[in-house]
């Protein structure tokens, strides 16, 4: 009797364990699916153009269109990139290209 009760309980054992790496592997895949690739969340989908005020710095403007899924200084650093800007420094009357991103 005993040597049945002690393979009842590996059987349990292996089917829990069975069951958890079943649930992990299902949890892994559902957040890959659920989540944007690097690619997609960093391709702006349009661009605007901002006349910079008085006052105005690179950081606050990138404050206003940045999303919750970016680092602002990654989203400064895509900014000077796309008008070409070798400093942070803007100035009152500039036009520079604001990019929007899907996911906010």
């Amino acid at each position: 009797m005993s040597k049945k009760r002690e393979q009842r309980k590996l059987l349990r054992k292996r089917q829990r364990i069975t069951f958890l790496i079943i649930f992990f592997l299902f949890c892994t895949l559902t957040l890959q699916v659920a989540q944007p690739s690097i690619l997609e969340a960093y391709t702006p989908g349009e661009y605007i153009a901002v006349i910079v005020e008085d006052g105005d710095s690179l950081w606050k403007i990138a404050e206003r269109f940045v999303n919750n899924q970016m680092d602002i200084r990654h989203y400064i650093n895509l900014i000077q990139e796309h008008n070409r800007m070798k400093t942070v420094d803007i100035y009152p009357g500039e036009i520079i290209e604001i990019p929007l991103y899907a996911y906010r």
